[in-house]
């Protein structure tokens, strides 16, 4: 009976551990991105490229913020800036995305 006793004593304490060794392994797993890796875009931009453009972009942004006090002007202009920007650089708005995604996912230098 004492055997029984000791054992039945035992089980939470092994159910902790399981369970932190559980939880651990599911919070490494869903950390890692090797899962979320993306293939190279046929048409990605060079990391030039996209520095020029997203310095451009925050340009763009910040003097549309200083000219308007409601953030909900500034949308329509945005998009149609946007536009312009992508045709100064010769990017399409899908390959700027595509290449932006792709970055975004990479591992900091």
């Amino acid at each position: 009976m004492a055997f029984l006793e000791n054992s039945k004593n035992n089980k939470p304490a092994f159910m902790k551990k399981f369970s932190l060794i559980l939880l651990s392994i599911v919070l490494l797993t869903a950390c890692s991105h090797k899962g979320s890796k993306q293939s190279k875009p046929d048409d990605l931009l060079s990391e030039k490229q996209m520095v020029s453009i997203l310095v451009d972009i925050q340009l763009t942004e910040a003097s549309l913020r200083s000219q308007n006090s409601n953030p909900l002007e500034i949308v329509p202009e945005t998009v149609s800036t946007y536009d312009s920007l992508f045709a100064k650089h010769h990017v399409k708005a899908d390959q700027f995305r595509a290449s932006y995604n792709y970055y975004a996912l990479q591992k900091n230098k």
